[in-house]
């Protein structure tokens, strides 16, 4: 037996044996669960409609789903898609005029013919028309022409020919690779290119294989329909119901989220179009799922289970709001979530559609959301009146304070300013000790090269005093002995020699002996000055260590003295501050009081309508 789309999708000769009786059930199913939503029949003009919407509502790629079949594929490359027009974009020249031999305008006009042509004759016309105007066309650019060639020689009876259609598609991908597309847009035409393998191979009665292609496609966009569609077909046919209803059950998600994306953004409009879309409804047009009709009914069952009541209770919850007084709190976006949920309750309260209990949910977290929001904005405004009543304690505290910093302010500048001002005068009194220390160092290292504290000079000097003293005593001895003795006889020179060495002996003996004891007291007097320039050192340096104490002393005086005078300002200001801090809180405790006991009726009703 054959589904509604299994010969459309290629699966009339491989698709298991499915009784008329179990696949009539199956639909039955879908009607029950999802009345008057489900299309048995996907007509092409569905795939254009779904292609324009999701144009028109400029939605992200994650929810810009669109459903085709093998039969439909064709006419998604002559739909508004902004992926084509994207891509045709790319083979204008600069001037924006195309040429007449390469006409891409000509190009689709006559690969569009060729879709919707339902005579055979003329369509063979459009084909092969289609294919000289691609033959000629010289833009290396254009991936689209490749695609449009082997789309034709994959879907024209007459020019069928699988292994030239996939060469068409490789090559299109290689243009694909390297064209100026964006990441989006390039994952979206490598997912179109796949299906088409994917349906080549069915085509060819390959279907066996065509499993890894649908794999393929889901790798470029995860949340492709029609890939995910595919693939559970063929795990279902291979017995493989596990994988089968995981497929399904992305694609149950992927309605969810559509539907959580158009709650959020509070359009009906939105969800309307995403409820009569869902992709969902497409599982009951197949033959291929109806052994999973248990596993389904679950699933329906349990969402059906756990959400029965939850429409009626939002419309409880929106009937009580309309008894609570706090429109003087609400926000222009407010009231337009509000009105969407009245609008959403009063059409589809009593709607049998099995996914209203899903977006019904959704609705309800979205609803609790608004309402702890009106909670919050509620609190925020009683709290921003109190607040700026409280402005005035706020103004005198941040003045207070001010004043508190331009005390510590001065404070320092004034103790930075004196401790430079002692700074130099310690450094001065530093360098002046330090120069008469290196002075008086200087001299105790020079007493060892001082001619005054030299022994050996200072036996010289005494020697040679010493024989000059001698010389005159000996010519004055030698002379005045002679002169003494003149009456005796003898010869005078003799007498003078004899009496100038005896005088001038003793004079040089008496002489040598006291310039060694010159030569010892020069040793003496280095040691006495030696030892008197040491404790010069030493009593300079105590001088100096007291004096850098009592000047450190007096710049830690100054900076207490500094600190002393402010500090009677700061106590004063602190004291003043924790006074009014004291009046604020509890102004602010009162003020609050008084603000809850007004608005807490509302706030208990708003919090009343919270669906746990």
């Amino acid at each position: 037996m054959k589904s509604e789309n299994s010969e459309i999708l290629g699966y009339e000769e491989h698709a298991p044996v499915v009784d008329k009786l179990s696949f009539s059930k199956f639909k039955n199913l879908g009607k029950e669960k999802f009345p008057n939503y489900i299309r048995f029949n996907f007509r092409p003009q569905d795939l254009l409609n779904q292609v324009a919407a999701i144009s028109s509502y400029r939605l992200p790629p994650q929810y810009a789903a669109y459903y085709l079949t093998m039969e439909t594929y064709p006419f998604y490359w002559i739909s508004a898609s902004t992926v084509l027009l994207k891509a045709e974009s790319l083979f204008t020249d600069s001037a924006g005029i195309r040429s007449a031999a390469s006409s891409f305008s000509e190009m689709k006009k006559f690969f569009g013919k060729w879709i919707v042509q339902q005579v055979p004759k003329e369509k063979k016309y459009f084909a092969v028309s289609t294919l000289n105007i691609i033959e000629k066309n010289s833009n290396n650019h254009n991936f689209l022409k490749h695609i449009f060639k082997s789309i034709i020689l994959t879907y024209e009876e007459s020019q069928f020919n699988p292994t030239e259609a996939e060469r068409c598609l490789d090559i299109a991908v290689e243009v694909i690779k390297h064209a100026r597309l964006d990441r989006e847009t390039r994952k979206e035409l490598y997912y179109l290119i796949e299906l088409h393998r994917g349906f080549l191979k069915i085509k060819t009665g390959q279907d066996y294989e065509s499993g890894k292609y649908f794999a393929n496609a889901l790798e470029n966009k995860p949340n492709g329909i029609v890939a995910l569609y595919n693939e559970a077909i063929e795990e279902s046919k291979n017995g493989n119901t596990h994988k089968a209803i995981e497929n399904l059950n992305k694609i149950i998600q992927f309605d969810a989220q559509c539907f959580q994306y158009a709650i959020d953004n509070g359009s009906k409009r939105l969800f309307d179009y995403f409820l009569k879309n869902a992709m969902l409804y497409y599982i009951f047009t197949f033959e291929e799922f109806s052994n999973l009709d248990a596993e389904l009914e679950n699933i329906f069952q349990n969402l059906i289970a756990s959400n029965k009541a939850i429409l009626i209770n939002l419309h409880d919850k929106l009937d009580s709001m309309r008894r609570i007084e706090f429109d003087e709190y609400l926000t222009p976006e407010v009231e337009a979530q509000i009105e969407f949920f009245k609008e959403f309750i009063e059409e589809y309260q009593e709607n049998r559609n099995t996914l209203i209990l899903l977006a019904g949910k959704i609705l309800v977290t979205k609803f609790n959301s608004v309402i702890q929001g009106i909670i919050d904005l509620i609190e925020r405004s009683y709290l921003e009146q109190i607040n700026s009543r409280l402005n005035v304690y706020e103004v005198q505290l941040k003045d207070l304070r001010a004043n508190m910093d331009g005390f510590r302010t001065k404070a320092d500048f004034e103790k930075e300013t004196s401790k430079t001002k002692l700074d130099l005068e310690l450094s001065d009194a530093e360098d002046r000790f330090d120069t008469n220390i290196k002075i008086l160092e200087r001299k105790l290292e020079g007493l060892e090269v001082s001619d005054k504290f030299n022994p050996g000079i200072a036996f010289n000097n005494a020697m040679a005093n010493n024989i000059m003293i001698s010389l005159i005593i000996f010519v004055i001895g030698g002379f005045g002995g002679a002169f003494l003795d003149s009456e005796g006889s003898g010869n005078i020179i003799s007498q003078i020699l004899i009496s100038g060495i005896k005088w001038g002996g003793v004079t040089f003996l008496i002489g040598t002996i006291a310039a060694v004891f010159s030569s010892g007291s020069s040793l003496n007097e280095r040691y006495r000055e030696k030892n008197r320039l040491i404790k010069k050192i030493e009593i300079l340096k105590g001088y100096k260590e007291d004096e850098l104490k009592k000047m450190k002393k007096r710049m830690g005086e100054t900076e207490r003295g500094i600190d002393e005078i402010y500090r009677g300002e700061l106590i004063r200001n602190e004291d003043e501050i924790k006074r009014l801090t004291g009046e604020r809180d509890h102004k602010f405790s009162e003020l609050k009081e008084m603000a809850e006991s007004k608005v807490h009726a509302i706030l208990e009703k708003l919090r009343g309508l919270l669906i746990g």
